[in-house]
């Protein structure tokens, strides 16, 4: 039975710690489906018992709001339907009778999400927001000198599109040039640029491309995961290696449709893994995170920048991962 929370306020900290805690409880069969998923379980499918299930769920949390003397804000309810079978995907009704329709696309802590489990409203959502600061940026100030305006930029621009980013990472080339053309629009207004294509203002500014950007936040992540700076939520399995340092293993995905592997191959519990496996062994092996940035950087330092940009000849997809596999990895040395 779940506490009895009438004695605190839905504002109070305790009063929504202890609403979590309960919500976790009774959300019983919502939470066994999403970790089948999440973990990349063989069959991991929703019928029509799990329809009544999770509305058993629904019931039984509301049920609990009321004896505490809450009330959940049902307008706030997002219903996000994902898969091909049609009869599964049919609203929920609770029982005050308020009914939870399907969205094409919910938010979550800022992240836009679609029934096709793509980032594209997202990328789209930031991309928008990126170009109207910098334009304000560009009307805002008259000078165009590198080191004040790379201020700016970083400080009002950057964020928005680097926001979670390890999350949602674009892998098709489309998304990425989309991306690319923000920074790359901007750096082209900036003294001393005008004559020089994308790639060498990168070189020119001391700057990386965003793709390289998430590359390198990617890896760094890992490495927290690895010394447990951050919970290991996706049961990434480790393991160390006296000559190559740690790695971990990538999952494959066992999807019946190959749409769902590809996802999962793209996924940051894979893409990520790859990246960091990719890592030399002196910058996975440093005690802290500062010696793990330095390391990195002097590493990526020794590897081409390169992004997907439309009208150049980019010899790959430009991601670590690919300048590594086709051996660059015995030019590249890290600096003293």
């Amino acid at each position: 039975m779940p506490p009895d929370l009438s004695c605190y306020t839905q504002k109070s900290l305790i009063g929504r710690v202890k609403a979590h805690e309960s919500i976790q409880a009774n959300y019983t069969k919502g939470k066994e489906l999403l970790d089948a998923i999440a973990n990349g379980t063989e069959n991991a499918s929703f019928s029509l018992k799990d329809y009544t299930a999770v509305i058993e769920d629904m019931e039984r949390i509301d049920d609990w709001a009321k004896r505490n003397s809450m009330e959940f804000n049902t307008s706030k309810f997002q219903l996000l339907h994902h898969g091909s079978n049609t009869e599964l995907k049919k609203s929920y009704t609770l029982k005050s009778e308020t009914e939870v329709e399907s969205s094409g696309e919910v938010r979550d802590l800022g992240i836009l999400i679609d029934g096709s489990l793509s980032w594209k409203a997202h990328i789209s959502d930031i991309v928008k927001k990126a170009k109207k600061m910098a334009s304000w940026i560009l009307r805002s100030f008259s000078t165009r000198k590198p080191e004040h305006m790379l201020l700016l930029y970083k400080a009002y621009v950057r964020p928005h599109i680097e926001y979670c980013s390890s999350l949602w990472s674009p892998h098709l080339i489309g998304e990425i040039e989309r991306l690319e053309a923000i920074q790359r629009s901007f750096t082209h207004t900036l003294e001393g640029c005008d004559n020089l294509d994308y790639w060498d203002r990168l070189k020119f500014l001391g700057l990386w491309s965003l793709q390289r950007r998430r590359d390198r936040f990617k890896i760094l992540t890992m490495w927290k995961i690895w010394r447990g700076l951050l919970p290991n939520h996706s049961n990434i399995t480790f393991r160390n290696s006296p000559r190559h340092g740690p790695s971990a293993e990538r999952p494959l995905g066992k999807a019946t449709l190959k749409s769902v592997n590809t996802m999962i191959y793209n996924s940051f519990t894979s893409s990520a893994i790859a990246l960091f496996n990719a890592m030399p062994a002196h910058m996975k092996t440093q005690e802290s995170l500062a010696g793990a940035k330095s390391a990195l950087d002097s590493f990526l330092a020794g590897i081409p920048d390169k992004p997907p940009v439309k009208g150049y000849c980019c010899p790959n997809n430009n991601s670590v991962s690919s300048w590594l596999s086709t051996g660059l990895s015995t030019k590249v040395r890290p600096s003293a």
